[in-house]
């Protein structure tokens, strides 16, 4: 087993599967969200009779002892080591081994969990009180003020075409200083029966496929976040530039495939958090709203005050996982749900939606990656550097302790 590189990578891809294979049957979720690399080693793993957790992990412990013997280039033994400790976790678990929260965290995403202080969420509902217009609790001025930018329902026919007018001008934000490949694709779709408000599915070739959620409302003061989270510049681009450079480039055939709860999620999420501000401005993004989408929905809106509620949307940035944090520690499920309905002012109905989504087995660390990926950026894409960083992220096989090392920065 892995007596050279090459059948080193390929023994890794195929741990990844069997992994996958057990996750699709004890949790109904999945390991593997895209592959795109020889398909007779995925098909080998269909055909094979299903693995023993134990036997994975003594394959996990395998990789781990014979990549150091395959002279990869540092950054790209230093991912591949990442992210096979992270199998070698999941693998443990489903042998049954128990982890902490933060143990499995840190293990599979590569990124210590905090408890975030209510004291930062407090700063969102007091921006909600000086600018929520009407009378009432605070939460029914929120949800008036929402109601009033979802997406209109008498307009969804036009919903694909503002998607379409808003991935040309990301796209062509990102063009300005991004090498995407030439002929870089995008399938527009929508679905229904979803957990996801959105989602991006990359198929290979530079071509990417993004469902909407049609039977959840939209928000319209989130639309270019959207765009640019699951687009340009965030999933379809990191997904094209890696297979662009690393790849079709280098060669690196663990590109081909995208394993969720490992470090690899930390980066994608991070990258996709960071993303519309990289294209937009502060206040930007909801000028360029109002002037160009809104008029097509006969919505009318103050891009100052949508601002302001983007901003207090930042604050809120970390609830979930303090959620999963109550809920590991053995909280009741109605005390999380009215701890998330006072901070973010949401319904119970709207928070049951997605709620359900931090209990699922192996898949409770999953939420921290969007914050504490976002957090790991931030110090990275502040002045001139910003986006050379950001180039840096969406091109090189870098992992989250990267970004803690003052050596990969400098």
């Amino acid at each position: 087993m892995s007596n050279s590189p090459d059948n080193w990578i390929r023994d890794y891809i195929l741990l990844a599967f069997r992994v996958d294979r057990l996750f699709r049957k004890q949790t109904h979720s999945y390991l593997v969200d895209y592959y795109y690399g020889p398909p007779e080693w995925q098909q080998a793993v269909q055909a094979e009779p299903e693995s023993e957790p134990v036997q994975l992990v003594k394959q996990a412990e395998k990789l781990q002892a014979y990549l150091p013997g395959q002279e990869f280039d540092r950054e790209r033994e230093n991912f591949l080591q990442k992210q096979v400790f992270a199998l070698h976790t999941l693998c443990r678990k489903l042998s049954g081994e128990v982890f902490s929260l933060a143990e499995e965290v840190e293990r599979c995403l590569d990124v210590r969990p905090y408890w975030i202080p209510e004291e930062q969420f407090d700063q969102a509902l007091a921006i909600y009180r000086d600018i929520l217009p009407g009378k009432g609790s605070l939460a029914d001025r929120y949800q008036l003020w929402r109601s009033r930018y979802d997406f209109p329902a008498e307009k969804v026919h036009l919903l694909m075409e503002i998607i379409e007018d808003l991935l040309i001008e990301t796209r062509a934000r990102c063009a300005a200083f991004l090498d995407l490949p030439e002929g870089d694709h995008v399938q527009l779709a929508g679905a229904h029966d979803k957990r996801f408000g959105a989602a991006n599915w990359y198929l290979g070739n530079f071509s990417s496929r993004m469902e909407v959620n049609l039977d959840r409302p939209l928000r319209l003061p989130r639309l270019i976040q959207l765009i640019c989270h699951e687009l340009y510049p965030g999933h379809h681009t990191e997904f094209v530039l890696k297979e662009k450079h690393l790849f079709r480039g280098k060669g690196y055939l663990e590109q081909s495939i995208f394993l969720l709860m490992t470090p690899q999620l930390t980066i994608t999420e991070g990258i996709a958090m960071q993303a519309a501000a990289m294209l937009f401005e502060p206040g930007e993004a909801e000028s360029y709203l109002v002037e160009h989408i809104f008029p097509k929905l006969d919505v009318a809106g103050d891009p100052h005050t949508i601002a302001l509620l983007s901003t207090a949307d930042h604050f809120l940035e970390g609830i979930s996982g303090n959620a999963a944090m109550m809920l590991h520690a053995g909280r009741p499920d109605q005390e999380v749900i009215q701890y998330l309905m006072h901070y973010t002012l949401d319904s119970e109905a709207r928070i049951s939606q997605w709620f359900p989504m931090l209990k699922i087995p192996f898949l409770e660390a999953y939420t921290f990656s969007y914050f504490l990926g976002k957090r790991l950026m931030a110090p990275l894409l502040k002045g001139d550097n910003r986006h050379h960083f950001f180039q840096r992220f969406l091109t090189e096989p870098v992992t989250p302790s990267d970004l803690v090392n003052p050596a990969w920065s400098s």
